[in-house]
């Protein structure tokens, strides 16, 4: 089983609050089937460059890194990446997709999405050697309406959502 969205790098965001946590986090995945992670720490483009980032992201997977043992999940690097104003145009968007990928974890604005921002979502996912994927999906539903859903059906954009919406009774969930 590959988890595609997790903060198990510490002191990276509000994740693993130390390496000895993100230990016990990769222990656990490990016991419940898990055998591959991305690890995905917020990116907020306002508060440090792409290429800062990924310098702070290496230094803390080198202090777990001699901490790893066989049975743990293997760790694959990537951000989740907040949506900004001219994302689809920046040339560094690139050191944020989940290595080895095309994989770009994209976080979406907690409010009703524009045409334009949904438009800037489409142009990003055109760009050749990126795919995005909209984090916990299941977070924007009471913000989209019939027109947004189908904008975004209409294009390659995938969608993630968190494990915990399909865990619910049905009867608790919100409707995509």
């Amino acid at each position: 089983m590959i988890d595609l969205h997790t903060h198990i790098l510490p002191r990276m965001d509000d994740g693993s609050r130390g390496v000895e946590e993100s230990v016990r986090m990769l222990e656990e995945l490990a016991t419940q089937g898990v055998t591959h992670i991305a690890a995905t720490p917020h990116f907020y483009a306002r508060r440090e460059s792409p290429l800062h980032f990924v310098e702070r992201r290496q230094r803390a997977y080198d202090a777990l890194r001699p901490l790893l043992r066989p049975g743990m999940p293997e760790i694959r690097l990537g951000a989740e990446v907040q949506y900004y104003e001219g994302i689809h145009r920046s040339d560094e968007i690139g050191l944020l997709q989940l290595a080895g990928t095309d994989l770009l974890l994209l976080e979406m604005p907690f409010g009703r999405w524009s045409e334009h921002v949904l438009d800037e979502v489409a142009e990003l996912d055109r760009r050749p050697g990126t795919r995005v994927l909209l984090a916990h999906i299941e977070r924007y539903a009471r913000f989209l309406g019939p027109r947004q859903w189908q904008r975004l059906a209409e294009t390659r954009v995938l969608t993630q959502a968190n494990a915990d919406w399909f865990c619910r009774p049905i009867t608790r969930r919100r409707v995509l």
